[in-house]
């Protein structure tokens, strides 16, 4: 007499959303790149402003 095994459902397939947090949050490099390039264009942007007084133009 031969037993049946059945295996578990497979894990429901995360988002792109999801699937794009996890891995961003297991490379710190990418991480760390996107913060500075966030702020050095804030800083570029805020000097830029204060330097011209001009906003988009």
């Amino acid at each position: 007499m031969a037993a049946t095994t059945t295996l578990p459902p497979p894990p429901p397939r995360p988002t792109a959303w999801e699937a794009l947090k996890d891995r961003f949050a297991r490379v710190p490099s990418q991480r760390k790149a996107l913060l500075f390039g966030m702020a050095g264009g804030t800083c570029i942007g805020a000097l830029r402003f204060i330097s011209t007084k001009q906003f988009l133009n």
